[in-house]
C-alpha cells in the first residue's frame, strides 16, 4: 500500500511530491521529489536520512521552450552525468528534432535501445 503528498507553488505547479508505504504497522518514507523550473530533484529515504538519487537539470530558450535537459545520478559524493536531450525548435516554436545521448564516463555518445543487456544489439 503506498501513499503520496504533494504540493503546489502559488502558480498552482506541483512543488514537491512525497511516498510513503505501509510496512505492515506503520506508514514509512520511500522517496520524494522536488519539481522547479530548472530541476527536478529525486530522494531515496535510506531508514534514516533523505539521500539524492537523481536530478535532471532544465534550460530554456528565451522563448521558453525547453531547449536541453541533462540527467545526472548521485553517487554518494557528486553528480555524474547520465544522459542528456537537446530540442530545436524552428521560428514558430514547433520542436523540429531532438538528440538523446547517454554518458559513457568519459564522454557523450548517441543512445542506443538495449537488447538483452547489450546497448545497441539488434
Amino acid at each position: 500500500m503506498e501513499q503520496y503528498f504533494y504540493t503546489y507553488d502559488t502558480n498552482n505547479k506541483r512543488a514537491s511530491e512525497l511516498l510513503q508505504t505501509w510496512n505492515g504497522t506503520e506508514w514509512v518514507n520511500k522517496s520524494q521529489q522536488f519539481f522547479k523550473d530548472d530541476v527536478h530533484l529525486a530522494q531515496t529515504w535510506d531508514g534514516e536520512q533523505w539521500v539524492n538519487s537523481r536530478q535532471i537539470k532544465y534550460t530554456y530558450d528565451d522563448r521558453g521552450n525547453n531547449t536541453s535537459q541533462l540527467a545526472q545520478n548521485w553517487n554518494g559524493k557528486e553528480w555524474v552525468n547520465s544522459e542528456r536531450w537537446t530540442y530545436v525548435f524552428d521560428a514558430d516554436n514547433n520542436q523540429t528534432s531532438y538528440t538523446d545521448e547517454v554518458w559513457n564516463g568519459t564522454q557523450w555518445g548517441p543512445w542506443q535501445p538495449m537488447r538483452d543487456g547489450v546497448p545497441g544489439k539488434q
